[in-house]
């Protein structure tokens, strides 16, 4: 069922995002000197989640293949305080893209589902408009606008905590908990360059797939 595919498709990505972002509030999450004035302002990493959707979607739209790509943002400021988010108006341009490709998808899909069935192109789009006022592009495209709301992701994905920095070492902690010492990122900042690596390398370097330590953000400001 096209709709379904559309509407799961949207959903997908909302999910999919939320457990991106979920994952990078995990890391980092001692003796030295205070070193936390070296990582205050805004830091950038992107990241294209097309390649992990399109994955997650399945076999059967195994051939279909769109970046999205995201700007994870980290804000430190100098209370000790940490915001972690999206840039949202490259992640609206970005997901506005996405969809329409996979709508343009979907919509193909349909015209070869209903060729197979002896249906000209030019009298599938005369039904396709009578029966929905519109194009299949732009119908596959308001079912998929439907099945995610880009206003409450984006406030869902934000988050808010505190961090620390001393030595080489990066703490960060939940809003209410307090900074664990066994639990940090190694971290370097190198001019407008900020990079992250792991403590232990025993640990799994994959952060999302196509994403592995070293994590190297840009200074924003």
């Amino acid at each position: 069922d096209r709709e379904k595919a559309i509407l799961s498709g949207g959903k997908k990505v909302a999910a999919l995002l939320l457990a991106a972002l979920l994952a990078f509030s995990m890391f980092g999450c001692g003796g030295d000197e205070d070193t936390s004035d070296q990582v205050i302002g805004t830091w950038a990493l992107d990241y294209d989640m097309g390649p992990m959707i399109s994955e997650e979607m399945g076999d059967e739209y195994a051939d279909f293949q769109s970046p999205l790509e995201v700007s994870i943002r980290f804000d430190f400021d100098e209370d000790g305080n940490y915001r972690m988010y999206v840039d949202e108006d490259l992640f609206r341009t970005n997901f506005n893209n996405w969809m329409t490709a996979f709508a343009g998808y979907m919509s193909e899909e349909l015209y070869q589902q209903i060729e197979a069935e002896g249906v000209d192109r030019a009298t599938a789009d005369q039904m396709i408009q009578e029966t929905y006022g519109c194009t299949a592009q732009e119908y596959m495209t308001q079912l998929l606008q439907q099945s995610i709301d880009v206003d409450s992701l984006l406030d869902e994905i934000e988050s808010t905590g505190a961090d620390e920095a001393r030595g080489e070492k990066l703490f960060m902690a939940d809003p209410g908990e307090e900074i664990s010492a066994n639990q940090y990122d190694l971290f370097k900042v190198d001019g407008d360059t900020l990079t992250l690596s792991l403590a232990d390398d025993s640990q799994d370097p994959e952060v999302l797939p196509g994403l592995d330590y070293p994590l190297v953000f840009t200074r924003q400001q």
